[in-house]
């Protein structure tokens, strides 16, 4: 359910848990790819879409 975006607290319901921290601990930890490309989609939620993510600026690709 984490990985197909579904809510924390509704997952936190289903699974039984009194606290979101015991959610997290027992299934966040399975789905890895969760946090793939957070840095990225958090610079263009605050920067905006024009912005190069830091990991391309720091190892450019060679664009010829």
């Amino acid at each position: 359910m984490i990985s197909s975006g579904e809510n924390l607290k509704f997952i936190q319901q289903q699974m039984g848990h009194a606290s979101i921290t015991t959610t997290m601990g027992r299934c966040g930890h399975l789905l890895p790819e969760v946090s793939s490309g957070a840095v990225e989609r958090f610079d263009r939620a605050v920067f905006g879409e024009g912005v190069t993510p830091i990991s391309e600026a720091r190892h450019p690709v060679s664009r010829g």
